[in-house]
């Protein structure tokens, strides 16, 4: 912008030198005006400019400062046309194409609330024009400043609502003259009505979880620790919003046990309600014999049964949970040949199990039904939109949404779009938009602002705490057992394996030598463990798969994504050779100690110093004891050891002096084989070890009625 000024019509820069002006009147006459300027008042008006922002240049050129385009000076005098106006300044548009609108730009918005959405209104006031706010939404998305007014003029929009408005306008729907936004992108709202309506951007604030407790229902039977507590309040506070939540809690701080809460407190609501209105129509049906019949409603929620779907190795844990935790709910399987009948007797239940598997297979029946519910277990197994298994997950029908997951993010952005678009359809546009508005931005160039947007858009619906994070409320020690399901052909081998023992062994008179009678049994029982973990320890040439070792790499999985350390202890060395194996395919790093390892103290140092080997394979003969392992925090229990003690021994290598974190240990077990049985006859009778291991020279501990149990 240039100043000059004028004295009548004589016009001067202001970086002019001369102190007077002198102008010709007539030229006949040759006479001539003499002009003194007001340099004190021109100074003035000067610094006038320099207070409302602008930088002087050369005296006479004055700049909008950091401005990098011509755009930054028709926005500034948009902002301070009142002002200059007032001082006495007139602006003249000269040498330019296009005449630019330099009056005030005043924006009004308006929300309405409806049930589940809002209704934005706004208008636009140009000087003397108004223009409706959506007329604005192609040149905020796409990034474009000028707007042609009515009058041929152009418009320079302001800068700020581009940040403000581009994810509502992206977000919302034009409908009717208006902007129609789904409730779960209140976040979005809320950043744009900053300034505009205070009286909504409080009541937006509403849609936050507010930290406050949700009373634990006197059903569920588990103490629940304070930060389960709250992850429960937040999924109920969700649940309440008609929110879908994503609860990403690291792995062992039990998410199942959240969840259940959830459910139970909801399936005891529904029943306390359906109880309410049952006494309603019964004490209405005694005022009067003639009063009409109440018509039949639609079904309602209290009726609906909610589906789980999990990794097919989750179903008998969840199922154990269930009884464990909430045994007054009725749980159902969906599995096996007779899922139709119980598809069909639906609901009578509160809560169905099923496999991903078993979900994509029956879809055609699945999304005729209606849940209360939908959560899935592990939902990184959606997270490829392309799979068969998101589109079929995407087309169940339910109420409410939930996912669980230690790993919402594996490979990259796209797996948390997938379960986000699960949870609230649309929060974060489609496929192609997040990759132009996210992926490319904070994948290739670390784009700070997007980042912040991404964040600020999921924050309300996901929770994820750290076992740093809730130290404080878990004991030194947390163990679990992981009941695996073995897969047919596991089962197979594993069946032949026990008949063939049942036959040596039950079906055998008694042998006089005592002592080869008892190695006799352990060896059978010890081919039995081997193929309850992997049938390939006994078998060379089997082709199937192991339902154990699936779970053993999708728990390393989640440790080795969250960056954690983990030993995992085996008495079969050929089984920690097996997953040696699977982690150098999967590209993992890892460290194992056997009887064999020549270069012990190499080894153990390499896992203690090396971040970025998070694995160490343990035998319990070369690692049991004398290891000072505190740099893990995770010990994996492969296979449950006759004595004990040793399984002490083996996890005390972690757990010790000197560690400073909670150590989770994960029991593998599985489930209707010798394991099992181990497991339950430990916890009956301590003297279990010494009947089978360290007495063998004692064979009348080998009483036939706990053979009889082991080989059941």
């Amino acid at each position: 912008m240039r100043l000059f000024f004028e004295y009548d019509e004589v016009r001067t820069d202001f970086n002019k030198k001369d102190k007077t002006l002198v102008t010709l009147v007539d030229e006949e006459a040759l006479t001539f005006r003499k002009i003194t300027r007001q340099i004190e008042s021109e100074t003035a008006y000067s610094e006038i400019l320099i207070k409302l922002g602008l930088k002087q240049e050369q005296t006479v050129f004055y700049r909008v400062p950091d401005s990098k385009s011509p755009n930054g000076v028709i926005t500034w005098i948009n902002q301070n046309i009142g002002e200059l106006t007032q001082h006495g300044f007139e602006l003249r548009q000269e040498q330019l194409k296009e005449q630019y609108f330099t009056d005030k730009v005043t924006l009004d918005l308006k929300i309405d609330k409806k049930k589940d959405w809002f209704d934005i209104y706004g208008t636009v006031t140009f000087g003397t024009f108004e223009v409706p706010f959506l007329k604005l939404k192609k040149h905020i998305i796409n990034g474009k400043r000028e707007y042609r007014l009515p009058d041929k003029s152009i418009a320079i929009l302001p800068e700020s609502w581009f940040a403000e408005f581009r994810d509502l306008f992206i977000s919302g729907d034009e409908i009717m003259g208006h902007l129609h936004v789904d409730e779960h992108f209140y976040k979005v709202l809320e950043e744009a009505m900053v300034g505009y309506d205070k009286r909504y951007y409080e009541q937006l604030k509403e849609y936050e979880y507010s930290g406050e407790l949700k009373a634990v229902p006197a059903e569920l039977k588990a103490d629940l620790r304070a930060y389960q507590h709250q992850g429960y309040s937040w999924m109920y506070s969700l649940q309440n919003n008609n929110f879908g939540g994503c609860l990403a809690d690291d792995m062992g701080l039990g998410k199942t046990v959240q969840t259940i809460g959830l459910l139970t407190a909801l399936l005891a609501e529904n029943k306390q309600k359906q109880v309410v209105e049952t006494n309603s129509e019964q004490a209405a049906g005694q005022l009067s014999l003639f009063r009409t019949p109440i018509p039949q409603s639609e079904p309602t929620e209290q009726v609906l049964p909610s589906l789980i779907i999990m990794p097919t190795s989750l179903v008998h844990n969840w199922q154990s949970e269930l009884t464990k935790f909430a045994p007054q709910l009725k749980v159902a399987v969906y599995q096996g040949a007779q899922r139709a009948k119980i598809l069909e007797q639906a609901a009578n239940f509160d809560i169905l199990l099923t496999s991903y598997g078993i979900a994509r297979n029956d879809i055609d029946l699945l999304e005729k039904q209606q849940f209360f519910y939908l959560i899935l277990d592990e939902s990184q197994y959606i997270k490829n939109p392309e799979s068969k298994t998101y589109k079929s997950i995407t087309d169940l029908s339910a109420k409410h949404r939930l996912v669980l997951t230690g790993t919402p993010i594996e490979n990259n952005l796209v797996d948390l779009w997938a379960q986000m678009n699960f949870l609230n359809p649309g929060l974060l546009g489609n496929r192609h938009f997040f990759r132009e508005e996210f992926v490319f931005p904070i994948q290739r160039h670390n784009d700070e602002l997007a980042t912040k947007r991404l964040k600020s858009l999921i924050s309300p619906f996901m929770l994820r705490r750290t076992k740093e994070q809730v130290a404080k409320d878990l004991p030194p020690l947390t163990e679990q057992e992981v009941l695996c399901e073995m897969t047919e052909e596991q089962t197979k081998v594993y069946e032949t394996e026990k008949s063939r023992a049942r036959n040596e062994i039950l079906n055998k008179k008694e042998d006089k030598n005592k002592k080869t009678n008892a190695i006799a049994i352990l060896h059978a029982l010890m081919k039995m463990r081997q193929s309850a973990n992997h049938p390939l320890l006994i078998d060379k040439a089997y082709l199937g798969a192991s339902g154990k070792f699936d779970e053993i790499m999708r728990h390393t999985e989640n440790v080795v994504t969250e960056k954690h350390k983990v030993l995992i202890f085996s008495s079969f060395v050929k089984h920690l050779q097996l997953l040696a194996t699977a982690f150098k395919n999967e590209g993992w790093k890892y460290q194992m100690l056997t009887g064999q390892t020549t270069n012990r103290k190499a080894v153990i140092d390499r896992f203690k110093s090396d971040q970025e080997t998070g694995i160490f394979l343990i035998s319990l003969k070369a690692g049991g004891v004398g290891l000072n392992l505190t740099e893990a925090d995770y010990v994996f229990i492969l296979d449950p050891w006759w004595n004990p003690a040793a399984e002490m021994q083996a996890l005390s290598r972690a757990h010790r002096i000197g560690q400073t974190k909670n150590v989770f240990v994960y029991r593998f077990i599985s489930s209707n084989t010798i394991e099992e049985k181990i497991r339950n006859l430990q916890k009956q009778k301590s003297q279990l070890a010494e009947a089978f291991i360290e007495n063998t020279d004692n064979p009348t501990k080998f009483d036939e009625e706990t053979l009889r149990k082991l080989f059941e």
